[in-house]
């Protein structure tokens, strides 16, 4: 003996010695996993051959039953000396079966010419064997030939009907599956993934609280503007009114402390003045030729008046510039004059 045959019995000897616990629960089966005896030769479930898978002489493909008689795939007739519509064993060379009399090959219908190995044509009914004409008579005479023919005729069809058949059934399928699809979406719960944690949330559900928030605050501020702006409006046109035209011009300043210059721009000496703010007054403005007075005021908030009251002449007019820090204006005449400042 070589060595492989020796190692290849001495593990065969061990596997029997100590068995695996699969192989102690029983044996399972390869097409069905179903748990069999040891000692069993078929699946007792499906009939798997354990000893080996047939094959169809025809077609090839695998028996799985050892009891078939017929290749599902290709319909070859597997039981070899065997009648095909009793059973019984046939003599070699025999045409006909000595039990049942049916002949031993493939029956051709005599009415749609279609091979047949059963008692009745499975294409048109037509009864093929004497035992399948008896059974065709008895119904016949109990039932009546037209309902015996309408009985046959739900269980047969033509090629065409087939066909039609195997269409109709093509289109419940989809039909089928397309139902099936759309319930599926109906129950089909739709889920959303969030963008932001709980706490991320918040923190934008507080900002956006706080951004409407400051938005009111600017809007509110806006319209406080607004209206100060319209009621400074409105006192500057009150105190023009009361002025009755007399006022030679309005200044904008900013701030309290101001300087108020009244300068000779010309040849002459100008007429004497007294300077008021608000009514106050300021000081005596009468300088040389060529020269200026000035004073440092004090400014309310919001509108104020600047007054020259004309005291006395000099002998040639007045010809000077009135200077409220960077703001200047030119004045002239004998007269009183009146401006008005508006403190931002």
């Amino acid at each position: 003996m070589s060595e492989d045959f020796k190692k290849e019995e001495k593990k065969k000897e061990e596997k029997k010695i100590f068995p695996s616990e699969k192989e102690k629960e029983g044996k399972e089966c390869p097409n069905c996993s179903a748990v069999n005896e040891l000692e069993a030769k078929f699946c007792a479930e499906c009939g798997y051959n354990f000893e080996g898978v047939k094959n169809c002489p025809k077609c090839g493909a695998k028996i799985i039953s050892p009891n078939a008689d017929i290749c599902e795939v290709c319909g070859e007739w597997l039981l070899e000396g065997k009648c095909k519509f009793c059973y019984a064993d046939i003599e070699e060379g025999a045409t006909y079966c000595a039990e049942c009399g049916n002949l031993l090959r493939e029956i051709v219908c005599p009415k749609c010419g279609q091979l047949s190995s059963f008692d009745f044509c499975p294409n048109c009914g037509t009864p093929l064997t004497p035992k399948a004409e008896e059974v065709y008579n008895k119904m016949k005479n109990e039932m009546g030939e037209a309902k015996i023919s309408i009985l046959f005729k739900n269980f047969t069809y033509t090629v065409e009907e087939k066909e039609e058949v195997k269409s109709h059934e093509e289109e419940l399928l989809k039909m089928k599956t397309y139902i099936e699809k759309v319930e599926n979406k109906k129950k089909k719960k739709k889920t959303f993934t969030s963008l932001f944690s709980d706490k991320q949330k918040a923190d934008i559900k507080e900002m956006d609280k706080k951004t409407e928030e400051e938005i009111k605050r600017q809007e509110e501020e806006k319209r406080k503007r607004e209206e100060a702006e319209r009621k400074k409006h409105e006192e500057i046109k009150k105190k023009l009114a009361e002025m009755n035209g007399r006022c030679e011009g309005t200044i904008f300043v900013s701030g309290e402390e101001a300087t108020i210059t009244i300068s000779d721009d010309n040849c002459c000496l100008d007429d004497a003045f007294w300077l008021y703010v608000n009514d106050k007054k300021i000081g005596y403005v009468n300088h040389p030729q060529g020269g200026f007075t000035s004073y440092n005021v004090n400014l309310n908030k919001g509108i104020n008046k600047i007054e020259l009251k004309f005291d006395h002449p000099n002998g040639c007019g007045t010809g000077a510039s009135f200077k409220l820090n960077e703001f200047k204006i030119n004045f002239g005449g004998s007269v009183n004059h009146l401006w008005m400042v508006v403190n931002e």
